[in-house]
């Protein structure tokens, strides 16, 4: 099933790793191994550089694996500062699902873009500052929208939309001059 969803949405860089990291995890759960992320990691950019050795000049490679490689290694540290610093701040035993409501909605996404910043300013000579704000905003545009199909709402998001003209002239507002949305 792996092989046929890689081939209908393209096969891009991205899709590719998280095809072969699911494949290596299917693997080895069926041969009773335990899974480890940063061996499928490996793995699969061994796997993607040995099929196509230039694959490690293409951005899309590049950007999957460090983000990758973030989400991994970098998301981890930051809930546990997070989860201190809130206790600390709070002493309150509900600082926990506070923590775990930020995590979910920036700290993983945060991890990713420390990550891939390099590569970012390395290739597009440009960061993004307001990156996670703006992910923030549309992990709430998303969950707002689930919600709605999950209670049986029929919720037309449209460009009339109250939230989503919010969110374009607030991008808008920190978009350098000359730049729309």
């Amino acid at each position: 099933m792996i092989p046929l969803y890689t081939l209908f949405v393209g096969a891009s860089a991205s899709v590719v790793r998280a095809a072969l990291m699911g494949a290596l995890t299917v693997i080895a759960r069926m041969l009773g191994r335990s899974n480890d992320a940063l061996n499928a990691l490996s793995l699969s950019a061994f796997l993607m550089t040995l099929w196509d050795p230039a694959a490690l000049e293409d951005i899309a490679f590049q950007l999957s694996f460090a983000a990758t490689w973030g989400l991994l290694f970098l998301a981890p540290p930051l809930e546990r500062w997070m989860r201190a610093a809130l206790a600390r701040w709070f002493q309150d035993p509900g600082a926990a699902t506070l923590a775990d409501a930020v995590r979910e909605a920036l700290l993983v996404s945060l991890a990713a873009q420390i990550a891939t910043a390099p590569l970012i300013l390395y290739h597009f000579r440009e960061l993004s500052l307001v990156a996670p704000l703006a992910n923030l905003l549309a992990l709430y545009a998303s969950n707002e929208r689930l919600h709605h199909v999950q209670s049986g709402e029929a919720m037309a998001f449209r460009e009339g939309s109250e939230l989503f003209a919010f969110i374009e002239r607030f991008v808008a507002a920190l978009s350098p001059p000359g730049e729309g949305v």
